[in-house]
C-alpha cells in the first residue's frame, strides 16, 4: 500500500541559493545561545503524491521565544514540511494536547510524509500525508519534545492555558514572517487539549496579530472540561458518557442479546434518549422509579445493578473501564476502549503507543532527516498544576464561547470537528453538545468507529484523510 521513495540530505552547494537562504534564516532563529544544538537542519526529499513524484523540504530546528523585555526565555522545537512549488499553499500548524504532550502522535501517526507501522517501531511512506494539500509545521510546546525553557527560566511559567497560547501565537507569528508566508492561508490542527489550544490560539492570533485563521481541525477535542470531568458536585459528564459506555459494552459483548443485535448508532440513540430523560432525573435525586431506572442503567452498560445502586447510579470513566469486562484484573482502555489489558499495567490502549512512537520518531529523525539532538525527547510530561485559566473553585476550562466568538468575527473561518465512538477521554456526545451549543454552519463534523487517537486505526485514518482533504479543498 505504501509507495516507495528515496530521501536524501542535500548539501548546501547542491541545494542552491534558495536552500542556502532558508537554512541561514531558520538557523538564525535559534542561534542566540551560540550552541550547535540550535542549528536547523534542512533536507530535500521526494515521494509520490497523487501518483506524481513531488519534492519537498523538511526543516527541523528551533525558534526563540522572548518576553516583553526582549529576554530569551524559551526555544521551541518544530518540524516543518514544505512542498517545493511556486503555488501559494496553506500552512497548517499542528500540535497534540495533554496538556504536556509533544506533537509526535499526529506527526508520526497520521499527517507527516511517513507514518508509524502500528504494533512495531518501524515507519514507512504515508500515502495519506496532509502534505498533499497543505504545508505542515509540527510544534512541541515548551517542556515537551525538544522544546525547553532557557537556563534560569522556570518551565512552570509556560504551564497554563493563557501562557501556552501566548507562546504558541508568538511562534506562529514569527514563523510566518520568517518564511514569508504572511499572505498564505493559515490552518490549525489540534488534538484533545490541543483542540482547546487551537480555539484559544485562533482568537489570540486574530486579536493580537491580525492573523485570521482560515480553518481549524479539532481532533477529539476537549472543548468544555465540565463535561469530561468527574468531580463531586458535577453531574454534567455522566449522561454524556452513557452512550459511549453502551457502545463499548456492546463491542465487548457484555449486553443482552436484544441490544447486541442493534446497529451501533441505533443503540447509541436509544441510550441517549434514556440519558437525557430518566437518567438525568435520577442524577437529580428523583427516586420515583429508582429500581426501574437502575435496571435500565445496568441493561445499557453491563454494570451490576447492586454496584450502581451503591454509587447512586454514577459511573466514572475509569470505574466503567475496570468493571465492564466483569473479569478480575482486566480493564478496557481509556483512549481506545476496544482494547483490554491488565488493570495494574495502566491504560492498555496507551501502553503500546508509548513504546513504539518515540523509537520510530528517533530513528526517522536520524536516518532520514539527518537530525541529531542529545537532549531526551519528551513525548509527554506530567503537568499536575496546569493553570486552566482560573484558580477559583470548581473552575472548568470552556472554550465553546471563544469558538463561537471567533466564528462570528471571521465568517470565512471553517471548522472541522472529528471524534471516535470508543473514546473515554472526550466522548463523542461531549463534542456534539459543544457543536450544538454553537450552532454554526461553518462547522462540519465527522465521527468514526475509533478511539481518542482516531488515526491509529488504519481504516479510520483513510477516512480521516479523505474528509480532511475535502475540508481543505472545498
Amino acid at each position: 500500500m505504501f509507495t516507495s521513495s528515496f530521501r536524501f540530505v542535500s548539501s548546501i552547494l547542491k541545494a542552491g541559493f534558495l536552500a542556502i537562504s532558508l537554512l541561514l534564516l531558520l538557523s538564525s532563529w535559534g542561534n542566540s545561545s551560540r550552541n550547535n544544538l540550535f542549528t536547523s537542519v534542512v533536507s530535500q526529499h521526494q515521494m509520490l503524491l497523487n501518483n506524481q513524484l513531488r519534492s519537498y523540504k523538511a526543516a527541523l530546528g528551533y525558534l526563540p521565544i522572548k518576553n516583553t523585555h526582549h529576554k530569551l526565555i524559551a526555544n521551541i522545537f518544530y518540524s516543518a514540511y514544505t512542498l517545493n512549488t511556486n503555488a501559494a499553499r496553506p500552512v497548517t500548524f499542528v500540535f497534540n494536547g495533554g496538556p504536556g504532550s509533544a506533537s509526535i502522535w499526529l506527526h508520526m501517526g497520521s499527517l507527516a510524509p511517513v507514518r508509524v507501522q502500528h504494533g512495531d517501531t518501524s515507519y514507512s511512506d504515508n500515502p495519506h500525508t496532509w502534505l498533499q494539500f497543505t504545508d505542515l509545521v509540527f510544534i512541541d510546546p515548551v517542556g515537551t519534545g525538544y522544546s525547553r525553557a532557557t537556563e534560569g527560566i522556570n518551565e512552570n511559567q509556560f504551564f497554563g492555558f493563557k501562557q501556552d497560547i501566548s507562546t504558541i501565537a508568538n511562534f506562529v507569528n514569527q514563523y510566518l514572517a520568517g518564511t514569508h508566508r504572511t499572505l498564505n492561508d493559515v490552518y490549525l490542527a489540534g488534538e484533545s487539549y490541543g483542540g482547546a489550544r487551537a480555539v484559544g490560539l485562533a482568537a489570540q492570533l486574530q486579536n493580537d496579530y491580525n492573523i485570521k485563521v482560515s480553518g481549524l481541525t479539532l481532533i477529539s477535542p476537549a472543548l468544555n472540561y465540565e463535561t469530561i470531568t468527574f468531580k463531586a458536585g458535577n453531574d454534567a459528564a455522566y449522561p454524556l458518557y452513557l452512550p459511549t459506555y453502551a457502545l463499548i459494552a456492546q463491542f465487548h459483548k457484555q449486553l443482552p442479546p436484544q441490544l447486541q443485535s442493534l446497529a451501533p448508532q441505533v443503540l447509541a440513540n436509544k441510550v441517549k434518549t434514556f440519558a437525557n430523560g430518566k437518567y438525568i432525573n435520577l442524577l437529580k435525586g428523583d427516586t420515583t422509579a429508582l429500581n426501574e431506572n437502575l435496571d435500565s442503567l445496568s441493561y445499557f452498560t453491563g454494570i451490576n445493578k447492586e454496584w450502581l445502586k451503591q454509587h447512586n447510579g454514577r459511573i466514572t470513566d475509569h470505574e466503567f473501564a475496570r468493571l465492564v469486562l466483569n473479569e478480575g484484573g482486566t480493564r478496557t482502555g481509556i483512549f481506545d476502549a476496544r482494547m483490554a489489558g491488565v488493570s495494574k499495567k495502566g491504560d492498555p490502549s496507551e501502553a503500546a503507543l508509548r513504546t513504539t512512537f518515540p523509537k520510530a520518531l528517533s530513528a526517522y529523525f536520524k536516518k532520514e532527516l539527518n537530525y541529531k539532538n542529545n537532549m531526551a525527547y519528551r513525548a509527554t510530561i506530567n503537568v499536575s498544576d496546569w493553570n486552566f485559566g482560573s484558580k477559583s473553585a470548581n473552575y472548568y476550562l470552556n472554550v465553546v464561547p471563544t469558538l463561537k466568538q471567533v466564528i462570528a468575527d471571521n465568517p470565512k473561518l471553517k471548522v472541522h470537528v472529528v471524534g471516535g465512538y470508543y473514546d473515554l477521554a472526550t466522548p463523542v456526545e461531549t463534542i456534539k453538545q459543544a457543536v450544538a451549543t454553537i450552532g454554526s454552519t461553518q462547522i462540519s463534523s465527522n465521527y468514526y468507529y475509533a478511539g481518542h487517537m482516531i488515526y491509529t486505526d488504519n481504516a479510520v485514518n483513510d477516512l480521516f484523510y479523505t474528509d480532511s482533504k475535502s475540508f481543505y479543498t472545498l
